[in-house]
């Protein structure tokens, strides 16, 4: 199929008109055609809002390749998730492909899923082997290890499979059109709800080995696989990319957002398309906001095609607001009085200052699960939420957003990428240039629209001094938003090309550990084995943290004896998740140093906190009727569990605003140079202790 013809296919599947733009036809003819197997890579720049994504994956998708889409953060993969379901269904709707399969790998969140047109009577059988297997292992007390399964809201306990079978088929009558989400495990989950034109069944599996259609991971996650780790199947994952010409030739990598990778990071970014490209592989560069030296980089060091987009966007015109710190609160809530009716977002550069603002308007609506400003919905979303609560809100967000109701957002730099929402008025802290670029692609997106952006300040706050890049002219910043809008609109190429520079040189430190890995992988090189085996691995500027679990209605005790039960880890986190019983489904990932401090309200603290620690893919310390003492959790080699049973909700306002405080467990001291964080296991984890 040409470009034109799917891109209409899309648009049908929505109900809406569809069409692709001149540089999406001339990307969709470089990634398909002949001129492929001589291509090295694409540099792709392009406004924010003008279908980056879907010029590369839909090549991808309807012309059989496999896609590797490359992200800088968690966040930004867990927002794509349900595009690239979208395309596929829009495929199998349209008769283009009867299947395909989507990997997600991202560090614990490593899931298939396998997507295609329903057949009942294959597909039932399927769900019923399925159901058979877990149903007659035995669990250490001899019961059946299926222990229960969730069909919509409804909970069947310890089930048979035919009665799961038969709840299917009645629910399945309910429905012209389907689709199912099936995820069977001892604490099963399938969702059945309507569809657009065809029925769907998506099986979820929690194992892959990247031999999927399209691969959505980031750049830590593929690194690793990239060198080889991964678990005891870690070198199919290299090979699986290079080994073979059907697999070069027929596979795309793609980095997007590449603009927002620095030091170590930009070192294994550039080191990894220079590998793949050394083996034939394509790379595919995207960004809104690459320098012009970066983009000369790709065309004259790796032999790069460019493809410039175009600026789709509305008209953004814009105030720079000369405001003292101390009235920049004032100042936003009055922009935000100035144009209430219409659709708004408030960018703040601290959580904390983000908080403050929604503080004062949200009142939440027991009756509509919103919080309103008058009639207007409020939102807060930042990088500290639950990823199911945030998915959550910003589906709300979108589904807002569609039928052009007005809201009010209050955020922080988390929405600066990867979120395709549309607002007529952006209010935003003073930021550096290309934070302000990308913050501005949240307004007036589409072609013919309107907004206007309110920037309050010209310099930053001393609490958000860190942010301040050391390199960058912020005099000259400053006098370009001053002195030269473009009729008003914000000036963008203008701060690009003068004001945005790269960062082109490399860490020599982690080019030399990626050379040596690299080398012991593809190069069988023995002298790095040792290297290799110790793990070490640098991604980027990193800190140490732990995966955090708030428990809901689960006490302490209870969670030990769980261990004691489970047979396996993952059996309980499912267990824990199946039975709702974690304020958020899935893990928030948290810095050590703000669990951490001198003193420790042990007191406070006493059957409140449980630490569990995987150490060389084993759980330490499992036997929980001796007394249990983490004195030498090493967070570099360690990945840290912990579970908090604190009666209060997990943040200042109990309805939605997000994980804000957190509990310090954590005893941290000096000595010398190092700084040690130990967990005070001698009253949280001693069950014995009185």
């Amino acid at each position: 199929m040409r470009a034109v013809e799917v891109y209409k296919l899309i648009g049908n599947y929505e109900n809406t008109e569809f069409s692709p733009y001149e540089y999406q036809k001339k990307l969709w003819d470089i990634l398909t055609g002949e001129e492929y197997e001589n291509l090295n890579g694409v540099t792709l720049l392009s406004g924010t809002g003008s279908g980056k994504t879907e010029s590369i994956f839909l090549p991808a998708l309807f012309a059989g390749k496999r896609l590797v889409m490359v992200y800088p953060t968690r966040s930004l993969v867990d927002d794509q998730i349900e595009r690239a379901e979208k395309y596929i269904k829009a495929g199998i709707a349209g008769e283009q492909f009867t299947e395909k399969t989507l990997i997600i790998d991202l560090g614990n969140k490593k899931q298939a899923h396998k997507i295609r047109k329903f057949n009942k009577e294959k597909d039932l059988k399927l769900i019923r082997e399925k159901l058979l297997f877990w149903f007659k292992k035995a669990d250490s007390h001899g019961k059946s290890r299926l222990k229960s399964v969730f069909i919509n809201e409804r909970k069947f306990e310890n089930p048979a499979p035919e009665e799961i079978i038969t709840a299917i088929q009645d629910k399945l009558e309910d429905h012209d059109n389907f689709e199912i989400k099936i995820n069977i495990s001892p604490h099963s989950s399938i969702k059945i709800e309507e569809s657009t034109g065809v029925d769907i069944i998506i099986y979820t599996q929690k194992e892959h080995y990247y031999g999927g259609d399209i691969i959505l991971t980031t750049l830590d996650e593929f690194l690793f696989r990239f060198l080889g780790y991964g678990g005891r199947h870690n070198l199919l994952y290299p090979y699986r990319l290079v080994w073979g010409y059907k697999a070069r030739h027929e596979l795309i990598i793609a980095f997007d957002e590449a603009h927002s990778y620095e030091n170590v990071a930009y070192t294994n970014f550039i080191n990894l398309i220079s590998s793949l490209g050394s083996n034939g592989i394509k790379s595919v560069v995207m960004s809104a906001t690459l320098p012009d030296d970066f983009v000369t980089l790709t065309e004259q060091k790796f032999g790069f095609d460019f493809v410039k987009g175009e600026n789709f966007a509305g008209k953004k015109k814009y105030e720079l607001m000369h405001v003292e710190e101390s009235e920049r609160d004032a100042r936003i809530l009055e922009c935000i009085n100035k144009n209430l009716g219409k659709k708004t977002i408030v960018v703040r550069n601290t959580v904390k200052d983000a908080f403050n603002i929604f503080e004062k308007l949200g009142t939440y609506n027991k009756e509509k699960g919103l919080h309103l400003f008058g009639d207007i919905p409020v939102f807060f979303y930042h990088g500290r939420l639950f990823s199911n609560q945030r998915s959550k809100t910003y589906g709300k967000m979108k589904s807002l957003d569609r039928e052009t109701v007005p809201y009010i957002l209050i955020t922080t730099h988390a929405i600066e990428v990867g979120c395709d929402l549309d607002s007529e008025i952006l209010i935003t802290d003073f930021c550096n240039p290309d934070q302000l670029i990308q913050r501005a692609g949240r307004c007036a997106r589409h072609k013919n629209s309107e907004g206007k952006i309110y920037i309050i300040g010209n310099d930053f706050t001393e609490k958000d001094e860190f942010l301040k890049n050391s390199d960058m002219n912020y005099e000259k910043y400053v006098e370009i938003l001053d002195k030269y809008p473009e009729n008003g609109v914000l000036p963008q190429e203008k701060i690009r090309k003068e004001i945005i520079k790269p960062k082109l040189t490399k860490d020599e430190l982690s080019d030399a550990l990626f050379n040596y890995l690299s080398a012991f992988i593809y190069d069988f090189d023995r002298n790095r084995e040792e290297l290799h085996n110790s793990g070490f691995v640098v991604t980027r500027s990193w800190t140490p943290s732990v995966k955090f679990y708030w428990l809901k209605d689960c006490e302490i005790s209870d969670l030990r004896n769980l261990f004691a039960e489970s047979t396996t880890w993952t059996g309980l986190l499912e267990y824990l998740k199946g039975n709702n019983l974690l304020h958020g489904f899935e893990e928030l990932s948290i810095s050590l140093e703000l669990l951490a401090s001198k003193e420790i309200d042990k007191k406070n603290l006493k059957d409140k906190v449980l630490i569990a620690a995987y150490s060389n893919s084993k759980v330490l310390d499992e036997d929980i009727e001796r007394p249990l003492a983490y004195p030498n959790i090493n967070p570099y080699i360690d990945d840290i569990f912990v579970f908090y049973s604190g009666r209060e909700f997990p943040n200042n306002n109990p309805l939605g605003a997000g994980l804000i405080n957190v509990p310090k467990i954590f005893v941290k001291s000096r000595a010398g140079i190092m700084v040690n964080l130990k967990a005070v296991s001698e009253t949280l984890l001693d069950k014995n202790k009185k």
